[in-house]
C-alpha cells in the first residue's frame, strides 16, 4: 500500500509541477489534488491511539492539509509549496497515531522513517529551485544551460520541460533529502539502486526522444504506432514521470520500512516520528522567515519612474519608423472583413490615448531622433545602413527606448546575410532573431505560455492569448537579456535559405529531428547604456484587430519602454536572492525531523510572500487609463458570444466598426472602473454574470458624465443584464418576434433583426424610454412594440437593443464582407445617438 500511495503522490507532485505534458492548468490542478487525496486514502496507518492523546496534533495535521490543497490552484511558482504543506500534514496525522502507540517505543526504541515527511522536505526543496527557475535570471541561465547540455548531444536540443530535467531532478532532491535525514548506513542500498535506475531511466528517455521520431501517419497502422502517434512530442514528459515514478517509489518504500534501534544521534536526524525528539535550535528555524522573505524581494523588479519626455510640457515622444514589411492602414468604409483591419494604423491612436504625442517618420536621420524618446521598427524591408545602424545605438545608448518587432523566416533576399536583417537595429542587445518559426501545439499558444514576473508580464495569464503572440520568429539570448514571454509548449520550425514559391523562407511546419522542441524566447528585454530595448519575434500582437484583446499587454510594454524600468533585477541582487533560498533549503533538510514547524513555516512564507509580491508589482505596473475617445466591449461578464475572431457568432465587426467611426475599441477583460470612466462608450452583448452594485454604481456614474452604454441582449439570455435593465426601468418583454426587418422611423435605415424581442419600459419608473426602432403591432397594448429604446442617464444614455445575435459576425461584419444594411445602422446609431449624447 505505501508503494501505491507513494506512486499516486509523486504523480500528484507532477500534475502540479505541470511536468505531465501538454494539459490545461485547470486539469493539471484537479488531477494533482485528485492524485494527492487518493495517495492519503492508501495510507496504511497504525493502531489509533485515544482520542485526547493525540487530538491536537492530528487536527494541526489536518489543518495542514486543507491549507496545502486549497494551493495547488494558484499560480504555478507557488502551488509546490502548497503541496508540500499537504505531505507534512499528512505527516504530522500519521504521527499523533503513532507516537502514543507503544510507549515502549519512545527513545531507545525501535524507530521507522515517513515517506511522506521526505516528499514534504523534497517538494519544498523542489518549489525552491522551481520558484527560482521562474524569478531569477540566473537561474534561468542554468536551467536552460543543464537542458541544452544534456541534450544538445543529439540531433535535437530541448528545453527544461521536454528535457526532463525537472522531473529527474525531483526524483533525484526527493532521494538526497532521505539519504540526508535518514541514518544512512540504513538506507544506503536503497538510495543505490534509486539513483541507479533513475539514471538509467533518464538516459534511455533522452535517446529515444532525441533520436527517435515517428513517420507520418499512413492510411493503416498498427496499434503500436497509433500509440506513438498519441504521445509524440507533447506527452513525453508525462511517460517520462510514469516511469521515474516507480523508481521513486521504490525508495521510499523502502526507506518506510527500514527499523533501527534509536540511539540519540540517529534519533536527530531522522524522520522518526518520536514526540521525544530533540526539537533543534529555535533560532535556527527562526532565521528562516526573514531569509525567504529578503529572498522573494530580492527578486522583484519595482517598477521604474515615468521620464520627462521630450515633447511638450515634458510629453514623451514617439517615432514610428514608416519602412517596413507591413503597413499603417486602419479600418475605413470602402472596405470590410478581415483584411480591412489594416496593421499598425492604430498605433499612434493608442500611444494619443496614453498622453504621447509623435508621429510616423520616413528616415531614422539625426533630427528626427534627436527629439525622440521612443523608436518604433517593425520587420525592416531593407538593409539599415551603417551610419543608421550606429545612429540608434546612439540614442538606446543615451536612454532612448527601442520597440523592435519580427516575424517569422523573413529575408531580404537568397543572398548570405539574408536573414539577418531584423537583427542589425539590436546589435548592440544581447538578443537576436532566429530564423525559424516558433510553432505551438495548443493554438494561440494557449497554457503554453511562461510569463515573467516583470512590469510588462505579471498581470498575464494564457487561458487566453493577452500577449498576442501567434507564429513568429524565436529570439536568441543571453545573459544580461530577460526572457519576457517563453513558449514551453511548441517547436522551431527553421527556415530555408532559398524562397519557395508558395511557401517563402518557411520550412514544412512539422517538427523535425533536428529542430528545437520546447522553451522558445518570444519576447526578450534588455537596458542598454542608459536605454530600454523590448524585441517581440511577432508582430501580431501590435497590429489593429488583435491589440483589441491585447491592449494590456501592449500599454505596458510602451510604459516600461516610457519609464526608467530596468529589464531585471541587478545581479548581485539575483545571486544573493539564490543564496537566501537556497540556504534556506538546506536548513530545512538538516532541521526538519528536529523542528516539526520549520516545513510548514517555510512553506506558508513562501506562498504569502510569492503571492503577495507578484500582486504589488502587478498593482505598482498598471498603466494610466487610455483616455479620449475609447470604446469597451466588455468581455468581464461572459457574454453570450464566441472569443474566437470571426466566427458567425463573434464579435469582430463591433471592434472594426467603432475603428471606423473614430473610436479606439478595446475588449474588456476586467470591469476596470477607471478605464470605464476615461471611456466614451461601452458594449455589452448578452452577459451572463449579473453586474454587481458597485458595478451598477460605476456604470451610472459613467453614463452620468456623459458615456453611451450599447446593450444588446434578447428575452432568452436576458438574465445577466437585468440587474442593468431594472435598474433603470427597462426589460425584455417574453413576445419573440422572429427574424425581421423595419425601417427605423423618419429614416431609410433598416436594420436587419436575427432574433429580436420587444424593450419595455416601466411606467412607474418615471419618463417613458425613448422609442428608436418599432418591429410588431401589439392587440393587448394597440401599440407596436419597440425594439430599440433610449433612457437618457444624466448627460450620458443606455441604449437596448433587444436582440442578442444582431452585432453578430453573421449579421454584421463576415470575415470576407458585411451585412450593409446594419452597418449602416451602425453608423447611423453612433452618429445619431452615441456621439451627440443625451441632447
Amino acid at each position: 500500500m505505501i508503494f501505491w500511495s507513494v506512486i499516486l503522490a509523486w504523480f500528484g507532485v507532477a500534475f502540479a509541477a505541470e511536468a505531465m505534458g501538454m494539459f490545461a492548468h485547470e486539469f493539471n490542478a484537479a488531477a494533482a489534488v485528485v492524485l494527492l487525496l487518493m495517495s492519503a486514502l492508501l495510507v496504511r496507518r497504525p493502531a489509533i491511539a485515544p482520542a485526547d492523546a493525540h487530538q491536537s496534533t492530528s487536527m494541526i495535521g489536518v489543518i495542514l492539509c486543507i491549507a496545502g490543497i486549497l494551493m495547488v490552484p494558484s499560480h504555478w511558482t507557488i502551488r509546490l509549496f502548497g503541496v508540500a504543506l499537504w505531505f507534512w500534514g499528512l505527516h504530522t496525522m500519521s504521527g499523533a497515531r503513532s507516537e502514543f502507540h507503544g510507549k515502549s517505543e519512545f527513545r531507545g526504541g525501535v524507530g521507522r522513517s515517513s515517506p511522506f515527511a521526505i516528499l514534504a522536505v523534497g517538494t519544498l526543496v523542489f518549489a525552491t529551485l522551481q520558484y527560482l527557475f521562474g524569478n531569477s535570471l540566473t537561474s534561468w541561465y542554468i536551467g536552460q544551460g543543464i537542458s541544452d547540455a544534456v541534450t544538445g548531444s543529439g540531433l535535437r536540443t530541448m528545453g527544461p520541460t521536454f528535457s526532463g530535467t525537472g522531473l529527474v531532478a525531483f526524483a533525484l532532491v526527493i532521494i538526497i533529502v532521505g539519504f540526508v535525514s535518514v541514518p544512512q548506513h540504513k538506507l544506503g542500498v536503497w538510495c543505490g539502486v534509486s539513483a541507479v535506475g533513475i539514471v538509467i531511466v533518464y538516459v534511455a528517455y533522452l535517446i529515444i526522444f532525441s533520436k527517435t521520431q515517428p513517420e507520418p501517419l499512413a492510411v493503416a497502422v498498427t496499434w503500436q504506432q497509433k500509440v506513438w502517434h498519441a504521445i509524440y512530442p507533447e506527452y513525453m514528459p508525462a511517460v517520462l514521470a510514469v516511469v521515474l515514478g516507480i523508481p521513486v517509489a521504490i525508495f521510499l518504500s523502502g526507506a518506510s520500512r527500514v527499523t533501527w534501534q534509536r540511539d540519540e544521534a540517529d534519533s536527530a536526524r531522522s524522520f522518526a516520528l518520536d514526540p521525544a525528539a530533540p526539537s533543534g535550535r529555535r533560532g535556527l528555524a527562526l532565521l528562516v522567515i526573514p531569509m525567504l522573505v529578503l529572498g522573494v524581494v530580492l527578486f522583484v523588479n519595482a517598477p521604474g519612474e515615468k521620464r520627462t519626455g521630450k515633447g511638450t510640457g515634458g510629453q514623451l515622444r514617439y517615432a514610428l519608423y514608416k519602412e517596413g514589411f507591413h503597413n499603417w492602414m486602419t479600418p475605413n468604409k470602402q472596405r470590410y472583413g478581415s483584411r480591412s483591419a489594416g496593421m499598425f494604423g492604430n498605433l499612434p491612436t493608442m500611444l494619443n490615448c496614453m498622453g504621447w504625442e509623435g508621429d510616423i517618420v520616413p528616415t531614422l536621420d539625426e533630427a528626427t531622433l534627436a527629439d525622440r524618446d521612443l523608436l518604433f521598427i517593425a520587420n525592416p524591408k531593407d538593409s539599415l545602413s551603417v551610419d543608421t545602424i550606429a545612429r540608434i545605438d546612439r540614442f538606446v545608448e543615451a536612454g532612448g527606448s527601442l520597440l523592435m518587432l519580427g516575424d517569422h523566416t523573413w529575408r531580404k533576399s537568397d543572398e548570405p546575410g539574408g536573414d539577418k536583417v531584423l537583427d542589425e537595429a539590436i546589435q548592440k542587445t544581447n538578443i537576436r532573431f532566429n530564423f525559424d518559426s516558433a510553432y505551438y501545439f495548443i493554438g494561440g499558444w494557449l497554457h503554453s505560455l511562461q510569463y515573467w514576473s516583470h512590469q510588462t508580464t505579471v498581470h498575464l495569464r494564457d487561458e487566453t492569448n493577452e500577449s498576442g503572440c501567434v507564429v513568429g520568429a524565436s529570439l536568441d539570448i543571453s545573459y544580461p537579456a530577460t526572457p519576457l514571454i517563453v513558449g514551453r509548449y511548441g517547436y522551431a520550425d527553421k527556415g530555408k535559405h532559398v524562397r519557395d514559391p508558395r511557401l517563402g523562407y518557411m520550412d514544412n511546419g512539422l517538427l523535425d529531428k533536428d529542430e528545437r522542441l520546447g522553451d522558445m524566447v518570444l519576447v526578450a528585454a534588455q537596458n542598454v547604456g542608459k536605454g530600454r530595448v523590448i524585441v517581440v519575434g511577432d508582430t501580431s500582437g501590435f497590429v489593429n484587430a488583435i491589440q483589441t484583446q491585447t491592449w494590456r499587454f501592449t500599454s505596458r510594454v510602451f510604459d516600461w519602454l516610457g519609464s526608467t524600468g530596468q529589464a531585471t533585477v541587478s545581479r548581485w541582487r539575483d545571486v544573493l536572492g539564490m543564496l537566501l533560498l537556497g540556504g534556506v533549503a538546506v536548513i530545512v533538510v538538516r532541521t526538519a525531523s528536529r523542528n516539526r514547524n520549520i516545513v510548514p513555516v517555510a512553506c506558508a512564507v513562501m506562498i504569502v510572500s510569492g503571492v503577495g509580491a507578484r500582486r504589488w508589482l502587478d498593482s505598482k505596473s498598471t498603466p494610466q487609463p487610455l483616455t479620449g475617445d475609447v470604446a469597451l466591449v466588455d468581455l468581464s461578464h461572459v457574454g453570450l458570444h464566441s472569443m474566437e475572431a470571426w466566427r458567425d457568432d463573434a464579435i469582430s465587426g463591433i471592434y472594426l466598426n467603432l475603428m471606423r467611426e473614430g473610436y479606439f475599441s478595446l475588449g474588456a477583460k476586467d470591469f476596470d472602473e477607471a478605464q470605464l470612466l476615461a471611456s466614451k462608450i461601452f458594449v455589452t452583448i448578452a452577459p451572463s454574470k449579473s453586474y454587481s452594485n458597485s458595478e451598477l454604481d460605476s456604470l451610472d456614474q459613467f453614463m452620468n458624465q456623459g458615456g453611451t452604454v450599447l446593450l444588446c441582449t434578447g428575452w432568452e439570455e436576458k438574465a445577466g443584464s437585468e440587474s442593468l435593465l431594472s435598474k433603470y426601468g427597462l426589460d425584455i418583454a417574453n413576445r419573440p418576434q422572429g427574424r425581421a426587418t423595419n425601417p427605423i422611423p423618419n429614416t431609410t435605415i433598416m436594420p436587419n433583426y436575427w432574433e429580436v424581442w420587444p424593450v419595455m419600459s416601466d411606467p412607474e419608473y418615471g419618463p417613458q424610454a425613448d422609442t428608436i426602432a418599432t418591429l410588431r403591432f401589439n392587440p393587448a397594448t394597440k401599440k407596436v412594440d419597440p425594439t430599440i429604446v433610449r433612457r437618457r442617464v444624466g448627460a450620458g444614455q443606455l441604449i437596448v437593443i433587444g436582440d442578442t445575435k444582431m452585432l453578430f459576425c453573421r449579421n454584421f461584419e463576415t470575415e470576407d464582407g458585411a451585412v450593409m444594411p446594419n452597418v449602416q445602422f451602425f453608423n447611423w446609431l453612433v452618429t445619431n445617438l452615441i456621439k451627440q449624447g443625451a441632447t
